[in-house]
This record gives structure tokens, C-alpha cells and sequence, in this order.
């Protein structure tokens, strides 16, 4: 009898044994067929050209004291305005911009030592030209080329580029790039025999403007650019969607 009893025991002991394996393994199986979630990014690009530009032009000279700095200013902005005209920008184009006005300091070498010291000031005042007319702005910044050979007072910088109707370039992006999302989030699920559910958040990520004419850029997810040296963009924009997975 006792030794019926011993052998009761560890009998009864691994039936419960068993039976709580099988609860457990029977928990994690439906855990497994729930519902899940998959996150991926979807890329978009398109190639656009720009519809204005904007350009800098204007004078920087050094005078010896700050009288000296306004007067030559006034006497020499006029060399920059009548350029302009010349190359057929009318006023509405021409936007005369702030003078600036800064002390000049220049290094010397004086006891075995080296120290700076005060030397008069540059004054800088530029004229902002805004334009649609490209053509016509390439052809002055190659004309201004040659005319600031003849007058070292000008200078100025090359033409910026720009698109102008960028929140609509932005949607028609938006929507491409959570269609390509979606394809993604497909291929993944079909991997796990899982199907894609509703779409459970969406976030924009970097919207970048490069130019046409260079190499692949990855300024990453959350960075941004905007290229402004060519007529010709290549618009990027990526997104992260968050899918159900049933």
C-alpha cells in the first residue's frame, strides 16, 4: 500500500505538470495569432525645375571713417542700380536693401607680438533682385561677370534658385511616399503570411531639395535641404507609417 502511494504522487504531480504546460503553451500560441503592428518608411521623388530667382548685387568698399563710408555708399550704389537697368530689370524686380556699415580691423605685428587695431570701415549696401524671368537673370550674371572687371566696387552673388509652389509639390510627395509605404508594409507582412490592417500613424520625415546635377544625398530622416544653385531640383521626401498587422 505504501508503495502504491508513493508512486501516486509523483504521478499526480506531473499530470498537473502537464496540464499547466499545456495552458501555457496554449496562451502563448493565441498571443502569437493576435493582432500585431509594423512600422516602415515610405520614399518619394520627383524632379522639378525652379520658377524664380533671386539675386544679390551691390557695392563693398573700405573708406577711412564712417562719413566717408555713407557718402561713398550713396555715390556708388547707383554704379549697381543702373547696371541692372541696363540689363532690363524694372524697379518692381529691384528691392535696395539695408546699408551695412562695420569697423574694419587689420592685423600688425609690433613688439615681437601680433595685435589688431582699428582701420577705418567697410561699407556694404546690395540691391535684391527678384525675378521669374530666368533667361534674363542668367544672361546679367554673365554680363556682370565682365562689368566688374571694369568696376572692382561691384560685387555680388550667384543667382538662388527657387521653387515656388512647394506645399504643392509637398502633397503630391506625401501621398507617393504613403503609397510606397503601403507596398512595403505588404512585402514585409507577406513574409509572415500576415496581412496589412488600417494604418495606425503616419509622421513626415526629411523633405529635401537637391539639386539636379549631383550625387545622392542622405542628410537623414529628420534633416532637410534645399539646393538653390540650379534651375533643375530633385525633390525627396520620406515618411514613417505605422500599419496593423492582422
Amino acid at each position: 500500500m505504501a508503495s502504491e502511494k508513493s508512486l501516486l504522487l509523483p504521478a499526480l504531480v506531473l499530470a498537473i505538470g502537464v496540464t499547466a504546460g499545456a495552458g501555457l503553451l496554449g496562451l502563448q500560441l493565441k498571443n502569437l495569432r493576435q493582432p500585431g503592428e509594423i512600422t516602415v518608411k515610405g520614399l518619394a521623388e520627383e524632379n522639378h525645375q525652379a520658377d524664380s530667382a533671386e539675386w544679390q548685387i551691390g557695392v563693398s568698399l573700405h573708406y577711412p571713417n564712417y562719413a566717408t563710408a555713407v557718402a561713398g555708399l550713396k555715390q556708388n550704389l547707383p554704379t549697381a542700380s543702373n547696371f541692372l537697368k541696363s540689363q532690363g530689370f524694372s524697379e518692381n524686380e529691384m528691392r535696395v536693401q539695408n546699408p551695412s556699415i562695420e569697423v574694419h580691423r587689420k592685423e600688425i605685428y609690433e613688439n615681437d607680438r601680433y595685435r589688431y587695431v582699428n582701420d577705418g570701415y567697410i561699407a556694404t549696401q546690395n540691391i535684391l533682385v527678384s525675378t521669374k524671368d530666368l533667361p534674363k537673370l542668367n544672361q546679367a550674371y554673365d554680363a556682370a561677370l565682365n562689368f566688374r572687371a571694369q568696376h572692382n566696387e561691384v560685387r555680388f552673388n550667384e543667382p538662388q534658385y527657387l521653387l515656388g509652389n512647394l506645399e504643392e509639390i509637398k502633397h503630391s510627395l506625401i501621398a507617393k511616399a504613403t503609397q510606397d509605404a503601403k507596398r512595403r508594409a505588404e512585402e514585409f507582412a507577406k513574409t509572415g503570411n500576415g496581412k496589412v490592417g488600417a494604418m495606425k500613424s503616419a509622421s513626415q520625415g526629411s523633405f529635401n531639395i537637391y539639386s539636379d546635377s549631383i550625387a545622392d544625398n542622405d542628410d537623414g530622416d529628420y534633416g532637410g535641404t534645399y539646393s538653390k544653385s540650379t534651375i533643375g531640383k530633385r525633390v525627396r521626401l520620406v515618411v514613417t507609417v505605422k500599419y496593423g498587422i492582422e
